[in-house]
Parts: C-alpha cells; sequence; structure tokens
C-alpha cells in the first residue's frame, strides 16, 4: 500500500502543495441566461395551460376517415390451412 505523504519540495509553501480540486463556477451571465430561459419556459407553459382551460380544446385540422377496411372472410380453421396431397 503506498503512502499517501506528498513530498514537499524545499523553499515551497506547504499550504500551496495541497490545492483543492473543485471546478470553475459558471460565469454570471450564462447563469442569468439559464435562469431566464427556464423562468420563459415555464411562464408559456402556464400561459398555454390556462388558455386552453379557458378556450377548451378545438380540433383545428380535419381528420380523414380511416382506409382500413375489415374483412368479412369466414373465421380461419385447421381444415381451411391443410390441402390434401395432389
Amino acid at each position: 500500500m503506498q503512502s499517501r505523504v506528498v513530498a514537499l519540495e524545499e523553499g515551497k509553501d506547504p499550504a500551496t502543495a495541497f490545492k483543492s480540486s473543485h471546478a470553475r463556477a459558471l460565469p454570471l451571465r450564462l447563469v442569468q441566461f439559464l435562469v431566464m430561459f427556464v423562468v420563459l419556459g415555464i411562464g408559456v407553459s402556464i400561459l398555454s395551460m390556462h388558455t386552453i382551460r379557458f378556450f377548451g380544446v378545438q380540433h383545428v385540422a380535419p381528420t380523414a376517415p380511416s382506409t382500413i377496411r375489415p374483412c368479412f372472410e369466414e373465421p380461419s380453421s385447421l381444415e381451411s390451412r391443410i390441402r390434401p396431397p395432389i
């Protein structure tokens, strides 16, 4: 097991030998921009929820009729699947 003792070089202050390894903080302008973007997004969401509640949900685009038609054949059975040899 290795020793965790760090050898200090001569002439250096022991306090500078142990540097804290924390990350740099974000710039204040970037934080302000991100907070403004989040607040704006929450505001638009709240406004749209109240608008939908007040006016109700309206169908804007007409819906096309379905092109899928059901097949009206006999229900398939095992006898219809088996063919006699020719």
